[in-house]
């Protein structure tokens, strides 16, 4: 199961999270620690940090059941199952 956490308020929007917020706030930290280095591919960075915990979080919220996940997330069961490769993000499904 997800523990739930708390939002930072810099991240929430009329009382809603606000994703958008936190990606933009995450790339200007990251940017600024490239201290004046020119960044490279960070589309393939961005989005594999973000696909690949996406992935593992609604896994673990699904108790490992991948038709679920595959559902939640809006994709395929192949498809989940070639990126949980891609990720190595294999796990064994959780009982009870």
């Amino acid at each position: 199961m997800l523990e739930q956490i708390e939002k930072p308020t810099e991240f929430v929007k009329d009382g809603a999270f606000n994703l958008a917020e936190c990606v933009k706030y995450n790339f200007k930290n990251y940017i600024l620690s490239l201290d004046n280095t020119d960044p490279k591919e960070l589309h393939e960075l961005f989005v594999s940090q973000v696909e690949s915990v996406l992935i593992d979080e609604v896994l673990k919220w699904t108790g490992g059941n991948e038709c679920k996940a595959a559902k939640y997330l809006g994709i395929a069961r192949g498809t989940l199952r070639s990126k949980r490769k891609k990720y190595n993000l294999e796990r064994k499904r959780e009982q009870g």
